[in-house]
């Protein structure tokens, strides 16, 4: 019996200590979070760093195209978007993918941004289908993309406007 006693002990200060630390965090929680802190922010920056600089690229547009933000012309034309953030060789990007679905054509699109140092960022990789399109084919199927986005928006609207 007084093994379980030991036992029982431990789980109790176990359980104490746990308690403590909770309240402990809750309080420089709320503490900082007074002082004006983004805490939730900062612990999803923890989390995820690379959160911030999808969201930038998201919100961005490609001025030569549109002024639609890329996210949305993306994730509108696409299933399953999908948007990750990667460094290589002390470069940061911020890839797309997405599948694209027509009664003309389907196609798995991948895109990757290259951030810049200056805050800017060019489009570095186009690819349809796993092959990699040259500089002037990329422009003309972005240039395709963006005016396809513009065409199914305004035939939509006009649509729900009737």
């Amino acid at each position: 019996m007084g093994a379980g006693k030991k036992i029982l002990n431990g789980v109790n200060k176990f359980y104490g200590f746990m308690t403590s630390l909770g309240i402990i965090v809750l309080a420089v929680w709320l503490i900082a979070s007074w002082m004006g802190v983004d805490v939730q922010g900062k612990i999803e920056e923890a989390a995820d760093p690379g959160k911030k600089y999808v969201e930038a690229i998201k919100s961005s547009s490609l001025q030569q195209y549109s002024d639609e933000p890329i996210g949305e012309v993306m994730e509108y034309l696409h299933s399953e978007p999908k948007w990750t953030y990667t460094e290589s060789n002390g470069k940061k990007f911020v890839e797309f993918s997405g599948l694209y679905y027509s009664e003309m054509e389907n196609y798995e699109l991948q895109l990757k941004f290259e951030l810049n140092d200056n805050g800017t960022f060019n489009v570095s990789y186009v690819a349809v289908d796993g092959r990699l399109l040259g500089n002037l084919e990329a422009m003309e199927f972005l240039t395709k993309t963006f005016n396809d986005y513009e065409t199914i928006r305004q035939a939509t609207g006009q649509l729900t406007n009737s």
